[in-house]
């Protein structure tokens, strides 16, 4: 509500988040919502938690799992796949003013920058470097805070960012579905996707320049960022 009545966000803007997501999650064999894409009519009369939030601006638990093998870089080079390197990761740590959650606004912006600030200084990278920016995104707003914090967009105008179709392909309700799209596994999701990318073996929807990712989990003031390389 904060973040609506500051910067202007309608749940319109949302919808898209939450639909694309669910898109991209329905032609995966392993998510929870496959063959079961979302409307927007569904979306807009879905039952509401707390206002503006409804059942469907949140991920569904699901018991999953992701594995991940890590290696030697000299090891790396004969394995048959095409390796991925960790090219660098930051770790949030502001907490509430009281703490306990939930925070303000200011405290999600403000910790979201600084643990952006740690990651670029951490990699050499630049927003405009990377090509799969896979925010985190258990609930939908997430995605607008990611997105801002990081620098993808000004702060405030990430809603209106991922109205554009041609910004950041990459973004993780357009490839991969991110939580929504997947179910909460709590970032596997957005690890898995930064793998499958960068290692050109995501399928149907491989992205043509793919060489750069961000995997996020949890909000940006708490939450961290493992950045990936080729």
């Amino acid at each position: 509500n904060e973040y609506m009545q500051r910067y202007g966000a309608t749940r319109e803007h949302m919808a898209t988040v939450a639909v694309a997501a669910r898109a991209a999650g329905a032609q995966l064999p392993w998510s929870h919502w496959h063959d079961r894409p979302l409307s927007h009519d569904e979306y807009m009369t879905a039952r509401m938690i707390a206002e503006p939030m409804s059942m469907l601006d949140c991920d569904i638990p699901v018991t999953g799992v992701g594995a991940f093998v890590l290696t030697n870089r000299e090891r790396a080079k004969d394995l048959p796949h095409k390796p991925v390197y960790i090219a660098g990761y930051a770790q949030g740590r502001s907490g509430s003013v009281n703490g306990v959650p939930p925070w303000r606004l200011d405290d999600l912006e403000s910790g979201g920058r600084a643990v952006a600030d740690i990651l670029w200084e951490n990699t050499g990278f630049s927003p405009d470097e990377v090509d799969v920016p896979q925010v985190y995104d258990a609930f939908s707003p997430f995605v607008f805070l990611w997105l801002e914090a990081l620098g993808f967009c000004k702060q405030g105008e990430a809603y209106q960012y991922v109205q554009d179709d041609s910004a950041s392909p990459g973004l993780p309700f357009r490839t991969g579905g991110g939580a929504m799209g997947n179910g909460r596994m709590h970032g596997v999701p957005q690890m898995l996707e930064c793998y499958l990318q960068l290692s050109q073996r995501a399928g149907d929807r491989q992205l043509p320049n793919a060489e750069t990712a961000l995997a996020c989990q949890a909000a940006p003031n708490v939450g961290g960022v493992v950045a990936y390389s080729t």
